[in-house]
C-alpha cells in the first residue's frame, strides 16, 4: 500500500523513501546525525539486525499562513464583541485551532462552541456589573455565528480558497497513500488535545477524498467502559481510523497498520508507546514536522537517538518491568504541554502537577529510575497482571523493592492497562504520603489553552509602576484541606542558634504536605547571620482531637505575637506548630525515615497553650517561686493581651512592703510596692511575705532577615511584681522568643519554595536555584543580596546572544544601525518586560520589604470585636486628601496577593535570571532560559542551531592579504586560524569598496548572502564585552553594579581598544586602499601611534619613578575608529572560526588583553575624575563643585574660584581633562579645600 505515497508527495520529499536518513535530508536536516550513526556501534549493529522494526518516516509541512486567505470568523467576532474579557479565553482556544488545523475548522469550532458560550454567559450575567453589556455582546456573538456562511474543507493550497492547515494537508495526502486495501487495515492518529481530536474527526467527515476511513475520538473524558467497548470495536474493524489524545496511548490500543504522530513524542517514553501499537516490519510511523522549525528539529534528533533497548520495550507491549531507562531518558524534551483533566488525582505539593491515574505510570518509571539510582534497590521493580476467575477483569500488583511498602496491587479493572494505572496510582499516593517523591522528577505542564495574563495598567500615581499578582507558595493553596490524619513535620532547631542572653526552644512545623528537604534557612542576628536546621521527620498520625489542640495553640501564638484579632478555620489552616519535650538530642544527618517524633511532641505544652492564655503564678516561699518560673513568660494581666515580661531574679530579699528599689519615694502611694501597685489598680494580697520577682519586659518584634538591623529590643528597665497578683503564659518564654523568628523563618521558606516552583515551571530544574533565587529578588526587600550583580552579568550575555541570532538570520543587513536595532527588538526594556508578562514571571518577583507585624499566616483574617473578617474597603478613603488618599489606596491594595514593580525592574530581572543560567550551564543554558522567558527568538532552541544558520563564510569572497601578515597576526595573539579567509576580512577598513568587503556569514541551499566588516565589530563588540564583565566578576564579589559598570566602559571603550591595538601591535596590519590615503585616515592612524608610543614611554618612566603603577595614558586623545574596530573585528573573526565557541577568544583575551588590563587599569584610574572630585568634596562637608562650558572646553569652580580648565575639541576630552586638573589642585593643595569652602562652618 505505501507504494502509492510516491504519487502523492513531491518529488523532492520522496527519493530514496525507504529510509529513515532520506526523510531527515527531505526534512531540510541534512547535517542532522542520522538515526545509525547517533546510536553507540553495538546498539546500532542490534539495530540492524533486527528487521521486525516498523518503517519509521518524516513527513514535512509548511508554516501555518500569519494572514488566513479565507475569512476568519474568529476576527469578526473580536470586532464586534470588543474584545470583551469573556472572550478571551474562547479566542485563544480559536487561534490555537486555526494554527492546527487551518480557517474552516476555526470557523466550524465557533458552531460547536455556541451552546457552552451561552450557557457560560448566563452564569456570568448574574453576577456581572453590567448585564445588559454582556446581554448584547451575547447577542450579537449568537447572531454572527449563526448566520456565518460555512464552507467545506478546501484542499488545494494553489486556489483561494484554500481553507485547511498545511498540516491537515499532509495528513490527509498520508492516509490516501495510506488508503485501506484490506479489511483488517487501522490506522491511529495520536494528538495533543481533545479539541484537535473532535476537530480533526469533523474535517476528516466532510472529505469524500477519505470516504473509506471511519473516524472514531479516544480520549480521557471517556469512561473506562467507553474506552474499552471503542477500543473493542477497533480491534473488530468497525471502524479503521482512531483519533487518539496522548494520554492514552499507554492503553491497551489494537496494534495497527499506520500510526501517525500528529503531535511529535515529547520524550523516549512516548515514542516507545508509539512502537507498542505497531505491528513491526509491516507497519508504519509517520512523524508530521514543520519545516525549519527548531524544537521540532530537536525533537527529530533526540528521537533519532532512542535507546534500542527502551524501543524494544515498547515493541513487546507486555508491560511487564518498568521500562530499560534512566532518569535523564524519561526527561521531557521540552516544556510539556497537556490539557486539563479532571476528577480522582493527587497534587505534588511544591510543583502543583497533578498526578491522574493516566500519568501515574509515567511518574511511577521516573521513580523507579531515581530510586534505583541511590543504589538502594536489591532487585528490579516488576509488574504482574491476575485475570479474576469467572470474570474478565484484571489486577496489576505494582513491586518497588527497597521502600517500607514495596508491592502495590490495583483494584479490578477491564483491562491490563487500566489495572497497570491504578496500581501505579497507589504507588505515586503512597510516595507522597510519605515525602518520597522528589520535587524534580515533576514538570508542570502548560496548559494547552494557556492564555496570557494581560498586562497590568501603568499607573503614573505610582511612578510608572504596574500591580502585579503575587505568587504564594502553591503548597499553601487556597483551598479547603480535607484532614486524612496526617501531618507532615519539619524540626525547626532554634535552640541550636549560637547568642548571648536568653535561648530558644525547637518547633515543630506540622504542615498538610510534605516540604522539601531545605537543610536549613539564614537569619540575621545584628551583623551576624545564623543558620537554622530545618530537619524533615516521618509522617505523623494524630487524631481529630489533637489537629483540634494544634489549631488553638496556633491562634493563642499568633495573636500573641502580633497582637491581632487572627483567625482562620481549621479546614484552611496550611500549617501549624507544636512545641517538643524537653532534653532531647537531634541529629540532623540522619536519613528522613528514620526521624521519628510521635513520642516527642509536648502534647501536655500543646493542650495547655490551647486551654487559655495564662494561669495564676504559684506564690509563696522562694523555693516554690523559683521551680514555677523556669522558662516562664510572666504577664501582668489574665487576658489576652497583657504584657509579657521575662524573668530577671527571684528576690528573696524584697517583700509586698519593701521600699520601692532604683525609684524615688515622693509620696504615700510610694512607699512599698504593695501600695505603688495599689495605687494603680485594686488588689489585695493573702501573703505579706512573699518573695518578689524582678523582670524586664519580653523582647519586641524585630527583623531577621534585613542584616545590620539591630536584633534587640529597647531596654526599659527593670521592674518588681508580686507573684501572687500576676499570671504565667501558658506559651513558656523560650517557645515565645521562638515564636518572634518564624515571620523570617517562614518568609525564607516562602522564598525557597518560590524559587523551585519557578525553576519547575519554567526551567525544567535546569538553574541553580541559589543563583536564581538572587535573580528575582529586589534590592527593596532588605536581603543581603539581590538581581544586580547578576543582571549586570545578563545584560551582557544577552547582548551575545542576541548578536550571534541577529548575524545568523539577517543575512542580508549591512551597516551597524540594521543589525543595532535588529538586536535591540529582542533585549531592549520594553521587549524584556512584554515577554516575562506574558510567562507570569512577575508573579514569581521577590519585591516586598519585610514589614513590622506584617507576617500573616496563610487563609488567617483579621477579625473584629464580633468576630467578622475585615477586609480592604476602598470607599474608606473618600475624606482625605488627594496625596495621602492615594498612598492609602495603595496600602490597601497592596495586599500579600499583589506586589508593584516598575518595567525597568521586571527587565533587569530578566537579565538576572539570563545571567544565572548562564552560570549554571553556559551559553547553550542562557539561550533555554531566554526562550522559557518568552524572548522572541523562533529560529533557535540550541546554540548549534545558530551556529548551523550562521554558516561559514566563503573563501573566494575576502581581501587579499599576505602570508606574512598572516603569521605576524597569528604570533601576537597566539592563535593559528584556520580559516585564514576571515582574518582578511577582519582586517580591512570599511572604507574599502563593498565588492572587496563582502563576506558570507549566512548559507542557505546554494545562495550566499553577503555582510560586510561592520557585522565582525557588530558581533565582536559582544564577545569583548562579556568577555569584559567576565573579568571584572572575578575580580570582587563585593563591586556593586555601579562601581562595575564604570569598569566596563573603561574597559570596552574606543579610546582603550585603540591603545591596546598599538601596544599589541596589530594597528600596523590594518589594509587601508587609496581611498583611505586621500581621505587622510593613514596620516591620522601615524600620529596617534606615535603619540600612543610617546605617552606610554613617558608614563611608565614617571611611575618608575614615584613607585605606582602606570595610570592610563591614553584618555586624553580620540583616536580614528579604525583602530579601536581591529580589536573587534579580530576576536570576532576567531569566534566565527570556532564555530562560534568562546575558548579560543578566551585564551587570546588572557594573552593580549588581560595583561594591559592589569598593568594599567584598576578602580582608581577608571573612576571618571569629576566623581572623585564631588566625592571628595562630600568627604569635606562641601556642596557647591560644578563645571561650567566655555566656547572652547570646560571650567570647573570650587565655589566661585577656578580650579581646573581644559581645551579641546572634542567636548568629552575637555570635560574628562578639566575634571582631572581639579582633582589635581585638590590633591597637591590640601588646604585649598579648607580656605574655598565653607559649608561645613554654614
Amino acid at each position: 500500500m505505501l507504494k502509492r505515497w510516491k504519487n502523492q508527495w513531491s518529488k523532492d520529499e520522496d527519493e530514496g523513501s525507504s529510509s529513515a536518513k532520506r526523510t531527515a535530508t527531505s526534512a531540510g536536516l541534512d547535517d542532522a546525525p542520522s538515526k545509525t550513526d547517533s546510536i553507540q556501534h553495538t546498539k546500532r549493529r542490534r539495530l540492524e539486525e533486527n528487521t521486525n522494526w516498523p518503517c519509521e518516516r518524516i513527513v514535512l509541512y509548511d508554516p501555518v499562513m500569519h494572514e488566513p486567505s479565507h475569512i476568519l470568523l474568529s476576527k469578526i467576532i473580536c470586532n464586534e464583541t470588543q474584545q470583551h474579557p469573556f472572550f478571551v479565553v474562547y479566542l485563544a482556544t480559536a487561534q490555537r485551532v486555526y494554527e492546527e488545523l487551518g480557517t474552516c475548522a476555526s470557523n466550524l469550532w465557533w458552531k460547536r462552541a455556541l451552546p457552552d458560550i451561552e450557557r457560560q454567559l448566563k452564569l456570568c450575567a448574574e453576577t456581572d456589573d453590567s448585564p445588559d453589556l454582556l446581554t448584547r455582546t451575547r447577542n450579537k456573538a449568537r447572531e454572527t455565528i449563526n448566520r456565518f456562511m460555512y464552507i467545506l474543507p478546501n484542499l488545494n493550497p494553489y486556489a483561494m480558497g484554500f481553507n485547511v492547515s498545511p498540516k491537515f494537508l499532509r495528513l490527509v495526502q498520508t492516509l490516501k497513500a495510506c488508503e485501506p486495501v484490506s479489511k483488517g487495515f487501522r490506522a491511529i492518529v495520536f494528538v495533543d488535545s481533545t479539541l484537535v481530536a473532535t476537530s480533526l474527526l469533523e474535517l476528516v467527515r466532510m472529505l469524500n477524498d477519505l470516504s473509506s476511513f471511519t473516524p472514531r475520538v479516544l480520549d480521557t473524558h471517556r469512561t473506562e467502559e467507553e474506552q474499552m467497548a471503542l477500543l473493542e470495536a477497533f480491534a473488530n474493524n468497525e471502524f479503521n481510523l482512531l483519533f487518539a489524545t496522548t494520554n492514552t496511548e499507554d492503553l491497551d490500543i489494537p496494534r495497527s497498520s499506520l500510526v501517525v504522530r500528529w503531535a511529535l513524542p515529547n520524550d523516549y517514553l512516548s515514542h516507545a508507546h508509539t512502537y507498542a501499537h505497531t505491528a513491526g516490519s509491516s507497519s508504519n510511523i509517520v512523524l508530521l514536522a514543520e519545516q525549519q522549525h527548531p524544537v521540532q528539529r530537536a525533537v527529530l534528533e533526540r528521537l533519532s537517538t532512542m535507546p534500542t533497548d527502551l524501543k524494544q520495550w515498547g515493541m513487546e507491549a507486555s508491560y511487564t518491568t518498568f521500562p530499560p531507562a534512566t532518569l535523564e531518558v524519561l526527561r521531557p524534551f521540552s516544556r510539556p504541554v497537556s490539557e486539563r483533566q479532571e476528577g480522582q488525582h493527587l497534587t505534588e505539593p511544591v510543583t502543583g502537577v497533578w498526578i491522574h491515574p493516566s500519568s501515574a505510570p509515567l511518574h511511577a518509571y521516573r521513580f523507579a529510575a531515581w530510586f534505583g539510582a541511590q543504589d538502594r534497590i536489591a532487585t528490579a521493580e516488576s509488574i504482574q497482571y491476575d485475570r479474576m476467575e469467572l470474570t474478565t477483569t484484571f489486577t496489576c500488583v505494582v513491586s518497588v523493592p527497597g521502600l517500607p511498602t514495596d508491592t502495590f496491587r490495583s483494584d479490578a479493572a477491564m483491562s491490563k492497562a487500566v489495572a497497570r494505572r491504578m496500581a501505579c496510582y497507589k504507588l505515586c499516593s503512597y510516595l507522597l504520603q510519605h515525602g518520597l517523591f522528589d520535587y524534580k522528577l515533576f514538570y508542570p505542564a502548560k496548559p494547552i489553552d494557556y492564555v496570557p495574563p494581560p498586562m497590568p495598567t501603568l499607573t503614573s500615581t505610582q511612578q510608572g509602576t504596574r500591580l502585579y499578582t503575587r505568587k504564594r507558595p502553591h503548597i499553601w493553596g487556597d483551598y479547603s484541606y480535607q484532614f486524612d490524619g496526617v501531618l507532615y513535620p519539619t524540626i525547626i532547631r532554634a535552640d541550636i542558634v549560637k547568642r548571648d542572653g536568653p535561648k530558644f526552644a525547637p518547633l515543630v512545623l506540622l504542615t498538610r504536605a510534605p516540604l522539601p528537604d531545605l537543610r536549613s534557612v539564614g537569619l540575621w542576628f545584628e551583623k551576624i547571620v545564623e543558620h537554622v536546621p530545618l530537619v524533615r521527620a516521618a509522617p505523623l498520625q494524630i487524631s481529630q482531637g489533637q489537629i483540634e489542640q494544634l489549631r488553638n495553640y496556633l491562634v493563642r501564638l499568633l495573636r500573641q505575637l502580633s497582637g491581632r484579632r487572627d483567625n482562620c478555620p481549621l479546614e484552611n489552616i496550611a500549617y501549624f506548630f507544636a512545641p517538643l519535650k524537653p532534653k532531647l538530642t537531634w541529629t540532623t544527618d540522619i536519613p528522613t525515615s528514620a526521624v521519628d517524633i510521635a513520642l516527642s511532641i509536648d502534647w501536655d505544652g500543646v493542650a495547655a497553650g490551647a486551654a487559655g492564655w495564662s494561669i495564676p503564678l504559684k506564690f509563696g516561699s522562694p523555693e516554690t517561686v523559683e521551680a514555677d518560673v523556669q522558662d516562664a513568660l510572666i504577664k501582668d494581666r489574665p487576658g489576652e493581651f497583657g504584657k509579657p515580661f521575662d524573668i530577671v531574679l527571684v528576690r528573696p530579699d524584697l517583700t509586698p512592703h519593701s521600699a520601692p528599689v532604683d525609684r524615688p519615694i515622693d509620696d504615700a502611694a510610694s512607699q512599698s510596692l504593695l501600695a505603688y501597685m495599689q495605687a494603680r489598680s485594686s488588689l489585695t494580697i493573702t501573703d505579706n511575705q512573699q518573695c518578689i520577682l524582678e523582670v524586664s519586659q519580653s523582647t519586641n518584634w524585630f527583623d531577621h532577615l534585613t542584616p545590620g538591623v539591630s536584633g534587640r529590643s529597647e531596654n526599659k528597665g527593670k521592674k518588681y511584681l508580686i507573684p501572687e497578683v500576676i499570671f504565667k503564659s501558658t506559651i513558656p518564654a523560650s517557645i515565645y522568643r521562638t515564636t518572634f523568628l518564624l515571620d523570617s523563618i517562614m518568609q525564607r521558606i516562602d522564598e525557597l519554595l518560590i524559587v523551585k516552583e519557578l525553576n519547575a515551571s519554567l526551567f525544567a530544574h535546569s538553574l541553580r536555584e541559589d543563583l536564581l533565587r538572587v535573580a528575582i529578588t529586589s534590592h527593596a526587600v532588605g536581603h543581603e543580596f539581590n538581581y544586580e550583580r547578576l543582571e549586570f552579568l545578563g545584560d551582557a550575555v544577552l547582548k551575545l546572544v542576541s548578536s550571534v541570532y541577529v548575524v545568523a538570520t539577517e543575512p542580508q543587513s549591512v551597516g551597524m544601525s540594521p543589525l543595532h536595532f535588529a538586536r535591540e527588538a529582542l533585549i531592549s526594556n520594553a521587549p524584556l518586560h512584554a515577554c516575562a508578562v506574558k510567562v507570569d514571571f512577575p508573579a514569581y518577583a521577590n519585591l516586598r520589604p519585610t514589614k513590622r507585624a506584617g507576617w500573616i499566616i496563610p487563609n488567617f483574617n483579621l477579625e473584629d470585636d464580633a468576630g467578622n473578617p475585615q477586609l480592604p474597603n476602598p470607599q474608606n478613603i473618600t475624606k482625605t486628601s488627594s496625596k495621602h488618599r492615594k498612598k492609602k489606596k495603595r496600602r490597601l491594595f497592596d495586599t500579600d496577593a499583589t506586589h508593584w514593580a516598575g518595567d525597568k525592574m521586571i527587565a533587569d530581572m530578566v537579565e538576572g535570571v539570563v545571567g544565572a543560567s548562564y552560570l549554571t550551564g553556559g551559553k547553550d543554558l542562557a539561550l533555554y532560559a531566554m526562550k522559557a522567558l518568552g524572548a522572541p527568538l523562533p529560529r533557535a532552541l540550541h546554540w548549534s542551531d545558530l551556529v548551523r544558520q550562521a554558516a561559514v563564510p566563503s573563501a573566494d569572497i575576502s581581501a587579499p592579504i599576505k602570508p606574512t601578515t598572516i603569521k605576524s597576526v597569528e604570533r601576537i595573539l597566539g592563535y593559528s586560524f584556520n580559516k585564514p579567509f576571515i582574518l582578511g576580512q577582519a582586517l580591512v577598513n570599511s572604507i574599502l569598496p563593498d565588492v572587496d568587503r563582502r563576506l558570507t556569514f549566512h548559507q542557505t541551499h546554494r545562495t550566499h548572502a553577503g555582510v560586510s566588516y561592520e557585522r565582525l565589530e557588530f558581533l565582536g563588540d559582544a564577545v569583548l564585552g562579556l568577555l569584559a564583565v567576565e573579568h571584572i566578576w572575578s575580580l570582587s564579589e563585593t563591586w556593586n553594579p555601579n562601581v562595575m559598570t564604570v569598569f566596563r566602559a573603561s574597559m570596552v571603550s574606543n579610546k582603550t581598544f585603540a591603545a591596546l591595538a598599538v601596544h599589541s601591535g596589530l594597528s600596523q596590519y590594518i589594509l587601508i586602499d587609496e581611498r583611505g590615503k586621500e581621505s587622510g585616515l593613514e596620516r591620522s592612524m601615524k600620529n596617534y601611534i606615535q603619540a600612543m608610543n610617546t605617552l606610554r614611554d613617558a608614563e611608565e618612566q614617571q611611575a618608575r619613578r614615584q613607585g605606582r603603577p602606570p595610570k592610563p595614558y591614553w584618555q586624553d586623545h580620540l583616536p580614528p575608529k579604525p583602530l579601536a574596530d581591529i580589536i573587534e573585528s579580530i576576536f570576532a573573526a576567531v569566534f566565527v572560526c570556532e564555530q562560534f565557541d568562546t575558548k579560543a577568544v578566551e585564551g587570546i583575551y588572557d594573552r593580549v588583553m588581560r595583561p594591559f588590563y592589569e598593568q594599567y587599569l584598576d578602580f582608581d584610574t577608571t573612576e571618571h575624575p569629576f566623581d572623585a572630585l564631588i566625592a571628595k568634596g562630600k568627604d569635606s562637608g562641601c556642596a557647591d563643585i560644578r563645571s561650567v562650558r566655555k566656547d572652547a572646553g570646560f571650567e570647573v569652580y570650587l565655589h566661585d574660584q577656578v580650579i581646573g580648565r581644559s581645551e579641546n575639541r572634542n567636548p568629552h576630552v575637555a570635560y574628562r581633562s578639566a575634571a582631572a586638573t581639579a582633582l589635581r589642585s585638590l590633591e597637591d593643595d590640601l588646604g585649598l579645600l579648607g580656605r574655598a569652602c565653607g559649608c561645613s562652618r554654614q
